[in-house]
C-alpha cells in the first residue's frame, strides 16, 4: 500500500514530463516574435522563477559560516576543530 503524501514513481515521471513540456513551450514563446506575449509570460513566471536563481552567501560574499563548535557542544568531540579568525 502506498503511503499518503508520497507520490509514486509514475506520478514523478508524469510530473517530469509536464515540467519538460511547459519549459519547452515557454522557451518557444520567449524565442518567438510576439513581444506582448513575452512580456506577459515573463511577468507571470518571474515571481516564482527568479527567487530560485538567487545566490546565497555569507558575510561579504564569502562562505556561509557553520558554527560547528555549537553543533558539537553536546558530543564533547571538539579536539580537531578550531574557530577560524575572521579577516
Amino acid at each position: 500500500m502506498k503511503k499518503k503524501g508520497n507520490p509514486g514513481y509514475n506520478s514523478m515521471v508524469l510530473a517530469g514530463k509536464v515540467r519538460d513540456l511547459a519549459l519547452t513551450q515557454i522557451l518557444e514563446v520567449l524565442q518567438g516574435n510576439d513581444e506582448e506575449y513575452k512580456k506577459a509570460l515573463l511577468l507571470k513566471i518571474s515571481t516564482s522563477l527568479l527567487p530560485r536563481l538567487n545566490e546565497h552567501s555569507g558575510p561579504n560574499g564569502g562562505d556561509i559560516p557553520i558554527p560547528l563548535l555549537h553543533v558539537l557542544h553536546n558530543t564533547g568531540d571538539k579536539k580537531d576543530i578550531q574557530p577560524q579568525k575572521e579577516n
